[in-house]
């Protein structure tokens, strides 16, 4: 992918105007790390890149930048540009397309983000970026009080790179988040959500926590419950146990969430063959980990769960309604409830015979 890209950087150059990478993927390639994602800054218009690529599929313009789709790769590319005010915390209200690189980097959010390549594969670091890798620190490429203020999400992204690079974050950088934390109440929760389920997730998850909980931006993002859930490896797990349903988008997350929640309310456990019945494998485990509990022991009795629903039981319901003459309706879910509860004590197999043993045994002629 990077060959095709320093392709793509000399193509544009051939057109005669500047380009280079920038951003997360010369970072991650200085740090030696995987990436997928590549973004070109360059001096071209996007109605330039139009008339340079017109064979290839180009995203419509989005605050000056597209998305190029080139030899099956996608590259996002944006026109060095200088930013307006940020009026309402979240995008610059103008912005005027410019031919200056040092001047285009400085309006982006940290140091680490500002390290360019040209397509000789020099390294262009204008704002002391990989000083910054080398000193594992977080810093934003001028004032950090202005960054946030400007856009807030800034202060989230200096928490994610922190976790994820385990970098420390420059003191004015730190400051800066707790004079401006409350700033968060303008961003979207879908945008908070992306940046902290990367936090969570995290294999350092525990110090992207320990910063969320000292800079004070954990009380406006109402995550009330962060200094005690258990880390997890799973993120429905993790915001069940925040109780924050603004930050569930998905009818499904929600349901799964207010099932794991009534079970640690209810201290119900878990490793039997009603609960694994009841809820599934999915939202016991989940209980499981954030109890700290033996997974063997519950994927073993799961395996040897006599059914696992209802769809399962060896006998429709037009036999039981036959054998008890009875029409279908709600004493008919009783009956049900009862053989499966017989069934999940082991007390009868799921097998027909047994099942229509049992009614015979147990249930007179219903007329």
């Amino acid at each position: 992918m990077l060959d095709v890209a320093l392709e793509l950087l000399g193509i544009i150059e051939n057109n005669g105007f500047k380009a280079y990478l920038v951003g997360g993927c010369v970072r991650n390639l200085i740090l030696g790390h995987d990436f997928t994602d590549i973004d070109i800054c360059t001096s071209a218009t996007p109605c330039d890149i139009r008339n340079i690529f017109k064979s290839s599929l180009i995203s419509t313009e989005r605050y000056g930048s597209i998305v190029l789709i080139y030899k099956e790769k996608k590259f996002e590319i944006t026109t060095f540009r200088q930013e307006g005010i940020y009026s309402d915390g979240r995008r610059p209200d103008t912005f005027t397309y410019i031919d200056s690189l040092q001047e285009d980097l400085k309006r982006r959010d940290f140091t680490i983000n500002t390290i360019c390549m040209d397509k000789d594969k020099n390294i262009i670091d204008i704002y002391n970026g990989i000083s910054d890798i080398k000193l594992k620190t977080i810093n934003t490429v001028i004032d950090a009080d202005k960054k946030f203020y400007e856009n807030p999400l800034r202060m989230l992204r200096a928490i994610r790179f922190a976790t994820i690079l385990d970098f420390d974050t420059a003191s004015n950088v730190k400051d800066a988040i707790i004079n401006n934390f409350n700033k968060v109440e303008l961003i979207s929760y879908e945008k908070r959500r992306s940046e902290l389920d990367k936090i969570f997730l995290s294999k350092n998850n525990k110090y992207g926590i320990k910063l969320l909980l000292e800079t004070g931006l954990y009380k406006s993002l109402g995550l009330n419950n962060l200094d005690k859930i258990s880390l997890i490896d799973d993120i429905i797990g993790i915001w069940a146990q925040i109780r924050n349903y603004k930050y569930l988008f998905k009818k499904s997350e929600r349901k799964l969430v207010s099932l794991i929640i009534e079970i640690l309310d209810n201290n119900i456990e878990v490793e039997n063959n009603f609960s694994l019945y009841k809820y599934g494998l999915y939202i016991c485990t989940v209980v499981s980990k954030i109890r700290g509990n033996d997974l063997d022991k519950l994927l073993h009795i799961y395996n040897n769960i006599p059914i696992i629903s209802f769809d399962a039981l060896d006998i429709s319901t037009d036999q039981v309604c036959n054998i008890l003459n009875i029409e279908k309706g709600i004493k008919l879910k009783y009956i049900y409830d009862d053989i499966i509860n017989n069934i999940l004590s082991c007390n009868i197999k799921n097998k027909e015979e047994d099942i229509i043993l049992y009614l015979k045994n147990n249930y007179n002629v219903i007329k």
